[in-house]
């Protein structure tokens, strides 16, 4: 698979960009669920941080080297899951340890955290010479975007940690009316029923659910 994905998907044309992508605000981290530099190769005009939680496909891995993350969520109840591990070598975040895909979106939730007051970049310029100039200003809220993803509880454990951070408010993007649905369900297995309808509406609204437009 890793073969596959480094020496053809990563050689194909892209004709087509997303515009959603390309219109949102000033993105300093992104947190790849995939294999593939595509965000790199396409979106990333300006610099920027990026995790590839699930490891990055490389052709010159080996067997030993490679780090792509393919596994299942935690499945046990709570006083098992630590107890039964006779199939923890198929879980992700057993992977993800094993492998050592980092955890660099930690730091960022930790400094999220810690910052008293929040900064956002609202413009940037690149100079005739190179030199990039960004115009910070204050805001009110960390701006998180999900893009692409399932919102499978495969990934529960990192999805939870962002929504869920004081101070973020989080846009989902689907497809149509259908990947709307799946996402809501799916999001209901990730942070429970009481925590969506309380994120969802209201002065406690944290979690905005945006269609995507077609690409360009």
């Amino acid at each position: 698979m890793e073969i596959y994905l480094s020496d053809y998907v990563s050689d194909l044309r892209v004709d087509k960009l997303l515009p959603d992508i390309k219109e949102l605000p000033f993105i300093n981290k992104v947190l790849s669920f995939n294999y593939t530099s595509t965000y790199e190769n396409y979106y990333g005009e300006f610099p920027y941080e990026i995790d590839y939680t699930h490891g990055k496909a490389a052709i010159e891995n080996t067997m030993d080297t490679n780090n792509m993350v393919l596994g299942i969520g935690e499945y046990l109840k709570e006083d098992e899951k630590n107890q039964n591990t006779e199939f923890i070598e198929f879980k992700k975040y057993f992977q993800r340890i094993h492998k050592e895909t980092g955890s660099l979106y930690k730091l960022w939730l930790n400094k999220m955290e810690e910052q008293e007051q929040i900064k956002e970049i609202t413009s940037v310029k690149k100079d005739n010479d190179g030199t990039i100039s960004y115009v910070e200003e204050y805001a009110t809220c960390h701006n998180v975007f999900f893009f692409g993803h399932s919102l499978d509880v495969t990934d529960r454990d990192i999805i939870r940690e962002f929504i869920l951070a004081d101070r973020v408010q989080t846009t989902i993007f689907y497809v149509d009316r259908t990947d709307y649905g799946k996402k809501i369900t799916n999001l209901v297995k990730v942070i429970g029923q009481d925590e969506l309808i309380r994120r969802t509406g209201g002065k406690t609204k944290t979690i905005t659910f945006q269609k995507i437009t077609k690409s360009s």
